[in-house]
Protein backbone atom coordinates (compact mmCIF):
# COMPACT_ATOMS: atom_id res chain seq x y z
CA UNK A 1 0.00 0.00 0.00
CA UNK A 2 1.35 3.41 -0.94
CA UNK A 3 1.54 6.35 1.47
CA UNK A 4 -1.27 8.03 -0.46
CA UNK A 5 -3.46 4.94 -0.13
CA UNK A 6 -2.69 4.72 3.59
CA UNK A 7 -3.58 8.39 4.12
CA UNK A 8 -6.79 7.97 2.14
CA UNK A 9 -7.79 4.94 4.25
CA UNK A 10 -6.94 6.80 7.45
CA UNK A 11 -9.01 9.82 6.35
CA UNK A 12 -11.95 7.58 5.40
CA UNK A 13 -11.76 5.80 8.76
CA UNK A 14 -11.67 9.12 10.60
CA UNK A 15 -14.72 10.41 8.71
CA UNK A 16 -16.65 7.22 9.52
CA UNK A 17 -15.75 7.58 13.20
CA UNK A 18 -16.94 11.19 13.23
CA UNK A 19 -20.22 10.23 11.57
CA UNK A 20 -20.79 7.52 14.16
CA UNK A 21 -20.04 9.93 17.01
CA UNK A 22 -22.40 12.48 15.48
CA UNK A 23 -25.16 9.92 15.10
CA UNK A 24 -24.64 8.73 18.68
CA UNK A 25 -24.94 12.19 20.21
CA UNK A 26 -27.98 12.89 18.03
CA UNK A 27 -29.52 9.69 19.41
CA UNK A 28 -28.96 10.56 23.09
CA UNK A 29 -29.78 14.27 22.76
CA UNK A 30 -33.44 13.84 23.75
CA UNK A 31 -32.63 12.18 27.08
CA UNK A 32 -29.09 13.45 27.74
CA UNK A 33 -30.11 16.02 30.37
CA UNK A 34 -32.35 13.54 32.16
CA UNK A 35 -29.60 10.93 32.21
CA UNK A 36 -27.12 13.46 33.52
CA UNK A 37 -29.47 14.53 36.30
CA UNK A 38 -30.23 10.95 37.36
CA UNK A 39 -26.57 10.02 37.79
CA UNK A 40 -24.99 13.33 38.77
CA UNK A 41 -27.79 15.59 39.96
CA UNK A 42 -26.68 19.21 39.52
CA UNK A 43 -22.96 18.48 39.91
CA UNK A 44 -22.03 18.54 36.21
CA UNK A 45 -23.72 21.88 35.69
CA UNK A 46 -22.18 23.28 38.87
CA UNK A 47 -18.71 22.14 37.81
CA UNK A 48 -18.87 23.66 34.33
CA UNK A 49 -20.34 26.99 35.47
CA UNK A 50 -18.78 27.61 38.90
CA UNK A 51 -15.69 29.51 37.69
CA UNK A 52 -17.55 31.70 35.19
CA UNK A 53 -17.83 34.37 37.86
CA UNK A 54 -14.03 34.47 38.18
CA UNK A 55 -13.37 35.21 34.52
CA UNK A 56 -12.67 38.67 33.11
CA UNK A 57 -15.27 40.08 30.67
CA UNK A 58 -15.08 38.32 27.32
CA UNK A 59 -16.33 40.04 24.17
CA UNK A 60 -16.01 36.93 21.99
CA UNK A 61 -16.59 33.41 23.32
CA UNK A 62 -16.21 29.97 21.76
CA UNK A 63 -18.06 27.07 23.37
CA UNK A 64 -16.90 23.70 22.06
CA UNK A 65 -19.20 20.77 22.80
CA UNK A 66 -21.90 22.70 24.61
CA UNK A 67 -24.48 19.96 24.11
CA UNK A 68 -28.10 20.82 24.87
CA UNK A 69 -27.23 24.31 26.07
CA UNK A 70 -27.62 24.17 29.84
CA UNK A 71 -24.46 26.28 30.05
CA UNK A 72 -26.16 29.18 28.26
CA UNK A 73 -28.11 30.51 31.24
CA UNK A 74 -24.98 30.52 33.42
CA UNK A 75 -22.92 32.20 30.71
CA UNK A 76 -25.59 34.86 30.28
CA UNK A 77 -25.61 35.48 34.03
CA UNK A 78 -21.89 36.15 34.23
CA UNK A 79 -20.74 37.34 30.79
CA UNK A 80 -23.33 38.82 28.38
CA UNK A 81 -20.72 38.61 25.62
CA UNK A 82 -21.06 40.46 22.33
CA UNK A 83 -20.48 37.30 20.27
CA UNK A 84 -20.84 33.65 21.25
CA UNK A 85 -19.93 30.86 18.85
CA UNK A 86 -21.62 27.63 19.93
CA UNK A 87 -19.95 24.65 18.27
CA UNK A 88 -21.12 21.04 18.58
CA UNK A 89 -20.77 17.96 16.40
CA UNK A 90 -24.44 16.98 16.85
CA UNK A 91 -27.19 18.76 14.86
CA UNK A 92 -29.75 17.62 17.42
CA UNK A 93 -27.74 19.05 20.32
CA UNK A 94 -27.41 22.32 18.39
CA UNK A 95 -31.15 22.36 17.78
CA UNK A 96 -31.95 21.89 21.46
CA UNK A 97 -29.41 24.53 22.51
CA UNK A 98 -30.74 27.13 20.06
CA UNK A 99 -34.31 26.43 21.18
CA UNK A 100 -33.25 26.89 24.79
CA UNK A 101 -31.65 30.25 23.97
CA UNK A 102 -34.73 31.45 22.09
CA UNK A 103 -36.98 30.36 24.95
CA UNK A 104 -34.94 31.76 27.86
CA UNK A 105 -33.10 34.74 26.31
CA UNK A 106 -34.93 35.78 23.12
CA UNK A 107 -33.30 39.22 23.24
CA UNK A 108 -29.85 37.55 22.95
CA UNK A 109 -30.49 35.35 19.92
CA UNK A 110 -28.59 37.72 17.63
CA UNK A 111 -25.42 37.42 19.73
CA UNK A 112 -25.12 33.66 19.20
CA UNK A 113 -23.97 31.70 16.18
CA UNK A 114 -24.68 27.97 16.31
CA UNK A 115 -22.32 25.85 14.26
CA UNK A 116 -22.54 22.13 13.65
CA UNK A 117 -18.95 20.95 13.30
CA UNK A 118 -15.76 20.04 15.14
CA UNK A 119 -12.77 21.87 16.59
CA UNK A 120 -11.04 22.40 13.24
CA UNK A 121 -14.09 23.98 11.60
CA UNK A 122 -12.82 26.37 8.95
CA UNK A 123 -15.60 28.90 9.48
CA UNK A 124 -14.03 29.84 12.80
CA UNK A 125 -11.60 32.52 11.72
CA UNK A 126 -12.04 34.91 14.63
CA UNK A 127 -9.93 35.20 17.76
CA UNK A 128 -11.64 34.64 21.09
CA UNK A 129 -11.26 36.10 24.57
CA UNK A 130 -12.65 32.94 26.14
CA UNK A 131 -12.81 29.30 25.07
CA UNK A 132 -15.04 26.93 27.04
CA UNK A 133 -14.75 23.13 26.78
CA UNK A 134 -17.36 21.58 29.12
CA UNK A 135 -16.88 17.79 29.38
CA UNK A 136 -15.81 17.46 25.75
CA UNK A 137 -12.03 16.96 25.67
CA UNK A 138 -12.55 13.47 27.12
CA UNK A 139 -14.06 12.56 23.74
CA UNK A 140 -10.65 12.88 22.05
CA UNK A 141 -7.99 10.22 21.92
CA UNK A 142 -4.56 10.80 23.44
CA UNK A 143 -2.97 11.00 19.97
CA UNK A 144 -5.50 13.64 18.87
CA UNK A 145 -5.71 15.88 21.92
CA UNK A 146 -2.43 17.82 21.41
CA UNK A 147 -3.66 18.86 17.95
CA UNK A 148 -7.04 19.85 19.37
CA UNK A 149 -5.48 22.05 22.04
CA UNK A 150 -2.97 23.58 19.64
CA UNK A 151 -5.69 24.35 17.06
CA UNK A 152 -7.87 26.06 19.65
CA UNK A 153 -4.85 27.88 21.07
CA UNK A 154 -4.40 29.61 17.72
CA UNK A 155 -7.92 31.01 18.08
CA UNK A 156 -7.37 32.40 21.57
CA UNK A 157 -6.08 35.91 22.19
CA UNK A 158 -2.71 36.13 23.97
CA UNK A 159 -4.42 37.39 27.13
CA UNK A 160 -7.47 35.13 26.69
CA UNK A 161 -8.71 32.45 29.08
CA UNK A 162 -9.68 28.83 28.58
CA UNK A 163 -12.31 27.37 30.91
CA UNK A 164 -11.76 23.62 30.99
CA UNK A 165 -14.10 21.25 32.86
CA UNK A 166 -13.93 17.47 32.77
CA UNK A 167 -13.81 14.23 34.67
CA UNK A 168 -10.78 13.44 36.79
CA UNK A 169 -9.37 10.41 38.58
CA UNK A 170 -9.14 11.35 42.25
CA UNK A 171 -5.79 11.15 43.96
CA UNK A 172 -6.24 8.45 46.60
CA UNK A 173 -8.45 6.24 48.73
CA UNK A 174 -12.03 5.29 47.99
CA UNK A 175 -12.50 8.47 45.94
CA UNK A 176 -9.87 7.23 43.48
CA UNK A 177 -11.58 3.86 43.24
CA UNK A 178 -14.99 5.47 42.78
CA UNK A 179 -13.83 7.92 40.12
CA UNK A 180 -12.10 5.09 38.24
CA UNK A 181 -15.31 3.06 38.18
CA UNK A 182 -17.29 6.11 37.13
CA UNK A 183 -14.99 6.92 34.20
CA UNK A 184 -14.96 3.31 33.01
CA UNK A 185 -18.78 3.23 33.17
CA UNK A 186 -19.07 6.49 31.23
CA UNK A 187 -16.70 5.34 28.52
CA UNK A 188 -18.56 2.03 28.26
CA UNK A 189 -21.83 3.91 27.69
CA UNK A 190 -20.42 6.42 25.19
CA UNK A 191 -18.43 3.76 23.35
CA UNK A 192 -21.64 1.77 22.93
CA UNK A 193 -23.79 4.72 21.85
CA UNK A 194 -21.30 7.01 20.11
CA UNK A 195 -18.37 4.81 19.13
CA UNK A 196 -15.71 6.96 20.80
CA UNK A 197 -13.24 4.08 20.94
CA UNK A 198 -11.64 5.41 24.15
CA UNK A 199 -10.93 3.51 27.36
CA UNK A 200 -9.22 6.02 29.66
CA UNK A 201 -9.04 9.74 30.29
CA UNK A 202 -6.30 11.64 28.46
CA UNK A 203 -3.61 13.33 30.53
CA UNK A 204 -5.23 16.76 30.22
CA UNK A 205 -2.82 18.65 32.44
CA UNK A 206 0.19 17.32 30.54
CA UNK A 207 -1.14 18.44 27.16
CA UNK A 208 -2.17 21.88 28.38
CA UNK A 209 1.28 22.38 29.89
CA UNK A 210 3.01 21.26 26.67
CA UNK A 211 0.88 23.77 24.74
CA UNK A 212 2.05 26.61 26.97
CA UNK A 213 -0.94 26.97 29.29
CA UNK A 214 -0.84 27.32 33.05
CA UNK A 215 -3.70 27.05 35.57
CA UNK A 216 -4.94 30.34 36.98
CA UNK A 217 -7.66 28.88 39.19
CA UNK A 218 -8.74 25.30 39.93
CA UNK A 219 -11.86 23.93 41.58
CA UNK A 220 -12.70 20.26 42.28
CA UNK A 221 -16.13 18.72 42.79
CA UNK A 222 -17.67 15.38 43.68
CA UNK A 223 -14.73 14.21 45.84
CA UNK A 224 -12.27 15.22 43.14
CA UNK A 225 -13.85 13.29 40.28
CA UNK A 226 -14.82 16.53 38.49
CA UNK A 227 -12.38 19.36 37.93
CA UNK A 228 -12.73 22.84 36.50
CA UNK A 229 -9.66 24.92 35.62
CA UNK A 230 -9.15 28.39 34.20
CA UNK A 231 -6.10 28.26 31.95
CA UNK A 232 -4.06 31.17 30.64
CA UNK A 233 -1.29 31.22 28.03
CA UNK A 234 2.25 31.55 29.34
Amino acid sequence: MSVADHNADSYSSSKKRLRKIQWGFDFISSFYDTLSSVFFGKKLRLAQSFLLKDLPPAHAVLILGGGTGRLISDLEKWQQSERVYYLDISPKMIERASERLAREFPERVGAYEFICGSFEDQCLTDKFDLIITPFVLDCFRNQDLPMVIETLKQRLHEDGRWLFTDFHISEKGFARLFSGWMVRGLYFFFNMTCGLGIRRLPDFEKYFKEAGFYPVLTKSFNSGSLKSIIYSRQ
